[in-house]
């Protein structure tokens, strides 16, 4: 025991810097059943009482505890000496008092030390602590403590060269509801677990200046907006814990937070006592510099869990970076009955979450109502200039009991989403997510992305679904600058933006609206809109201000698109595809896509395009019912001032399965149709669609390009669609077998009604020919009535070929006129034939641009004519009469054709063609 007691004494020292109320130690005092020694004496003031010494250690085993008087709220300790303080073993209070412990040097717990402290306790590397009427009870400059009444600390005051504080291996708890608080340069967690119950735990890393501090209740919170920031790292499964009947608090303030190798942070609730009005506090992590999550198991938890009743807090985070990896979670969920408080994210630069752990756990921040919760889900906000979800990671909100999943709201100048991550067993493509959970009910959150970029690469998605019972939610992104989707992962799921209404979920699927300058889908990228369960997909919406680009498939011959469909066992119906861009370029088997494989009718698609539209290379635009489907497809609207359907493209509204055929309208100053190029609205056993075209300028059509409406295309019945075709020109290749048809098998042929300014190169026919026709014949039916209209003038009437040959103009000339002196014309007159100039050889012929009129009269000749003349008399000239320019022609009885100023009447003619009964053949 001597022995014993010398180690004490030399490991705790008072200095004399009190004075006459020095402290003093009593050791070998029996203390909770166990040997202990007691600190005694010090300075009291007021509610507070001051100790001082010159070296402060604990030994492994050993039990020191502070005397708590009568009165005594907080007991404030300092060590003035120049060696850190060792906690290897026990540190109390016999009492209830808050123990304030300073050590500019450092603080060390060792693996076995333990605290019992009955209030708060702070541990900090502060030079001192600083008091509301200026006094500084100062480590580093210490002195003795005023006579005057002092109160509660108001922040503490660090120099230039703090020390750290380490927690090795150690469980450290105070009592329930209290202030745990370490606050140091850096504060490093090894192994180690800090715990109280329902109360607070802050933690703060501080190199210089000052920390406020503020008294809440029983309870002290710490401010850092002055101070100069250390780090703080959790290491080895270390843990701070707060859960409890109405869950506590954790604050951590640093530069840099590292939470590595399963550390966590855990607040909420774990009792059944917490009523429907008690809130769970919130997790606070505020850094400077980096956040770093890494490793399987590492987490921060707020949360309600089972049997519980209350409302979780929030997650918040503010830092420059932060960034989550292999297997990291962040988490705010509820699995009892209550709201789930939300996660809010802000950095200045980065937010990164990756990968996943090696046993297939993915890096995941999110909000969750878990199985068995009720209540609503709280919302995700993130702020940041860059944020990347990467290899499999997930950033979202998600409902599995009953309540409605959280909103998504990301503001960041780039976000990208990129890849997947495989295991022997599961798949997960990066993704930003909101799901409503099988056999669960409420509704899916809305994503909302504002940005500059957004990248979706390598199977990265976007995904609003629901399984369970409820809509689900929307996805909204504003670009100020492009959208770009691109390729497919190494299991072939193509990049994409999902909302869905899964097998076996009932309700409607979210809508996809997306606001950009350009988006861009490649590689087999896509945006869908899709119902597999009992309600309708939703409807996509894209507006860019100058190009939307869908191109090319994926590995698995899956094109690049936009999509709303309904799928098989899907009852409902598809949703609407509307696009609004500068120029809309669809190739390479790419398109846009509206159809039901299920039980309802497809979407329809509407494109305004202010410039062009092209579909080349098998890019296609279609609205179609599938085979074995029920339902009707819906109708296809473009408007722009070019539309080019060229190399097997096509726009098509059919049905391949019972439903008649969609419509479709087109608004075109020009319209090309080449190389298989066609727009049709064909149906297999029922009625056609409808085709529109309103094309002021030309419609041209080339190399096998075709316009049709024909219905039975599977030899069935069904009437063909309508053709209505108002155009400028109307021009094809006769000999290319361009075609427009409104054909049918056993049904009625459909009508046909042009008027056009003229047509050429293409003919009505009774049937198709190798050559360009128009048809609306029925093999077994009723021919359709064909009408065209064009202005009765044909301005090749009363021309006359003139011929080539011309003819030698001075031997016409007659010989037998005098004149006054007795000469005839070939001793007095020439005419000189130089080749025909500007003429063309040929009325049908073009000038030639270098063509110039020459007279070659010797000039000999004509000075003399000129000297011979007579003198004119000068007469007023007459102003010249204003020529009109040509508008039309008039053709004479006698077949002359006259130009006239004024475009004559014309009187449209009706078609000659005569509808055709065919004799239906009996077997």
């Amino acid at each position: 025991m001597i022995c014993k007691a010398t180690l004490v004494r030399a490991e705790i020292q008072p200095d004399n810097t009190l004075g006459g109320e020095a402290t003093v130690l009593t050791p070998g005092v029996e203390v909770k059943g166990a040997t202990a020694d007691i600190i005694n004496g010090g300075a009291v003031r007021g509610a507070n009482l001051f100790h001082s010494f010159r070296e402060f250690s604990i030994g492994d085993g050993q039990r020191i505890y502070f005397a708590n008087p009568t009165g005594v709220e907080n007991i404030l300790t300092r060590v003035t000496g120049n060696n850190r303080s060792e906690i290897l073993g026990t540190l109390g209070i016999l009492g209830n008092a808050n123990l304030f412990f300073i050590n500019p040097n450092g603080i060390v717990f060792g693996q076995n030390a333990r605290l019992d402290v009955g209030g708060s306790f702070v541990a900090s590397t502060a030079d001192s602590l600083l008091f509301d009427n200026g006094f500084a009870f100062s480590a580093n400059n210490p002195q003795s403590v005023p006579l005057l009444t002092i109160n509660v600390p108001l922040g503490l005051q660090f120099g230039g060269n703090s020390g750290n504080i380490q927690v090795q291996r150690s469980m450290l708890r105070i009592r329930d509801g209290e202030t745990f608080a370490l606050v140091a340069g850096n504060v490093s967690l090894d192994g180690a677990k800090l715990q109280t119950l329902e109360g607070q735990i802050e933690i703060g890393g501080v190199k210089s200046g000052t920390v406020g501090l503020k008294t809440v209740g029983d309870n002290f919170s710490f401010h850092f907006a002055d101070a100069n920031r250390g780090d703080i790292l959790l290491n080895n499964r270390s843990s701070i814990d707060v859960m409890a009947f109405g869950g506590g608090e954790i604050a951590i303030a640093a530069e840099n937070i590292d939470i590595l190798q399963g550390s966590t942070l855990l607040a909420g609730t774990r009792a059944t006592a917490v009523t429907p009005q008690t809130t769970v506090k919130d997790v606070v992590l505020n850094a400077t510099g980096v956040i770093r999550l890494d490793g399987q198991d590492s987490l921060i938890q707020n949360g309600v869990f089972r049997q519980t009743v209350g409302n979780a807090g929030n997650i918040n985070i503010t830092a420059r970076s932060l960034f989550v990896s292999n297997g990291a979670l962040i988490v705010a969920t509820n699995s009892g009955q209550g709201s789930v408080g939300g996660i809010n994210i802000k950095t200045t630069d980065t937010v990164a979450i990756d990968g996943a752990s090696a046993t297939g756990i993915v890096s995941t921040i999110g909000v969750q109502l878990s199985i068995g919760g009720i209540g609503k889900t709280g919302d995700f906000t993130l702020a940041t200039r860059a944020l990347s979800v990467t290899n499999g990671a997930q950033l979202g909100t998600s409902t599995f009991g009953q309540g409605d999943a959280g909103n998504i709201t990301i503001t960041a100048q780039t976000v990208s989403v990129d890849g997947m991550m495989q295991t022997a067993s599961r798949r997960f493509s990066s993704g930003i997510t909101s799901s409503v959970a099988p056999r669960s009910v409420g509704k899916g959150g809305t994503i909302q992305i504002d940005t500059e970029l957004l990248s979706i690469t390598n199977s990265g998605r976007l995904f609003s679904s629901t399984f369970g019972e409820g809509r689900a939610g929307d996805i909204v992104v504003n670009a100020i600058d492009r959208v770009v989707l691109d390729g497919t992962g190494t299991t072939n799921f193509p990049s994409a933006m999902v909302s869905q209404v899964a097998s076996p979920g009932i309700g409607d699927g979210g809508n996809i609206n997306i606001t950009a300058r350009s988006l861009a889908l490649t590689n087999g990228a896509q945006l869908a809109a899709s119902s597999f369960g009992r309600g309708n997909a939703g409807n996509v919406r894209v507006n860019v201000g100058d190009t939307l680009i869908l191109d090319g498939v994926n590995r698995n011959n899956i094109p690049s698109g936009i999509f709303s469909s309904l799928e098989q066992r899907g009852v409902g119906r598809g949703g609407d595809i509307e696009i609004g861009a500068r120029a809309l370029s669809i190739a390479n088997e790419a398109g846009l896509f509206a159809s039901t494989i299920g039980r309802g009718d497809s979407g329809r698609v509407f494109v305004q395009a202010t410039d062009t539209v092209t579909l080349t290379n098998g890019g296609r635009i279609l609205v179609t019912v599938q085979p074995n489907a029920v339902g009707n497809s819906r109708d296809i609207e473009v408007e722009t001032r070019s539309l080019q359907v060229t190399d097997s493209a096509q726009i098509n509204a059919s049905s391949q399965g019972t439903g008649i055929g969609g419509n479709i309208r087109i608004r075109a100053d020009s319209l090309t149709l080449d190389r298989q190029g066609e727009i049709s609205a064909e149906t297999a056993s029922n009625t056609g669609g409808n085709i529109t075209l309103d094309v002021p300028r030309l419609f041209l059509l080339r190399r096998g390009g075709n316009l049709s409406t024909t219905a039975g295309t599977a030899q069935a019945g069904g009437d063909g669609g309508n053709i209505a075709i108002a155009a400028g020109l109307i021009v094809a290749s006769p000999t290319e077998d361009s075609n427009i048809t409104a054909d049918a098998f056993t049904g009625k042929g459909g009508n046909i009604d042009i008027k056009a300014q003229g047509i050429f190169g293409i003919k009505f026919r009774d049937r198709q020919t190798a050559f360009s026709d128009i048809t609306a014949s029925s093999q077994l039916g009723i021919n359709g009535v064909v009408e065209i209209n064009t202005p009765d003038v044909d301005p090749s009437n009363g021309l006359v070929n003139l011929p080539t040959n011309l003819v030698d103009a001075s031997q016409q000339i007659t010989q037998s006129c005098r004149d006054s002196t007795g000469a005839i014309a070939n001793q007095k007159s020439e005419f000189i034939i130089t080749g025909r100039g500007g003429l063309p050889a040929n009325p049908s012929e073009i000038l030639s641009s270098d063509a110039v009129w020459e007279d070659l009269q010797p000039h000999a000749l004509l000075n003399e004519k000129l000297s011979n003349s007579q003198p004119q008399q000068k007469t007023l000239a007459q102003p010249p009469t204003a020529i009109v320019e040509a508008q039309g022609w008039e053709i004479a009885a006698n077949g002359i054709v006259t130009l006239v100023a004024q475009a004559p009447a014309t009187t449209p003619h009706n078609s000659f063609v005569k509808p055709v009964s065919c004799p239906v053949v009996q077997n």
